[in-house]
């Protein structure tokens, strides 16, 4: 399975989590999946993937 996949699956997972939460945290960790998911498609590789999803998850949560 490609790594941009495993991350739109692991950002729908979490958007539909804040849905049924109504926690705002859960919806940022999404949204910072998504954008990992748009660099994976790009070609980045897999540890700034989890550089890139831990810095944008830290950002969007401040």
């Amino acid at each position: 399975m490609d790594p941009w996949l495993i991350w739109l699956i692991v950002s729908a997972v979490l958007i539909l989590a804040e849905i049924f939460t109504l926690t705002a945290a859960l919806g940022m960790l999404g949204v910072a999946a998504l954008i990992t998911a748009a660099s994976a498609a790009a070609g980045l590789s897999t540890p700034f993937q989890f550089l890139l999803f831990t810095v944008v998850s830290a950002v969007t949560l401040l």
